[in-house]
């Protein structure tokens, strides 16, 4: 997946477009925008680029048939998301697919 087709697919999702707001009011510390405006979220793991919501089945879709991986089972696969995916409705949305 490409950084760019994120950048735009967060301009239109709501969450994301409303983070620098709560940026500024101190409500979504962890938040910030890079220089080429792509909204991502500070973590103990790293920074992580803040999908939107839009993004949960292709997210899905893309680690689960990734060539030359194989699925390291559904509690592995859980915390690797956990690490790796920001916000929470991708998430929500991966284990509403999972069961």
């Amino acid at each position: 997946m490409e950084l760019d087709v994120a950048v735009e697919a967060q301009q239109t999702d709501d969450n994301c477009v409303e983070m620098p707001t709560r940026v500024k009011r101190g409500t979504a510390e962890a938040f910030f925008h890079n220089e080429h405006h792509a909204v991502f979220r500070r973590t103990p793991y790293g920074n992580q680029l803040v999908l939107p919501k839009s993004f949960g089945e292709r997210v899905l879709t893309l680690g689960h048939h990734a060539t030359g991986v194989v699925h390291p089972g559904m509690n592995c696969w859980n915390v690797m998301l956990n690490a790796a995916v920001s916000p929470p409705a991708v998430k929500s949305k991966i284990q509403e697919t999972r069961y």
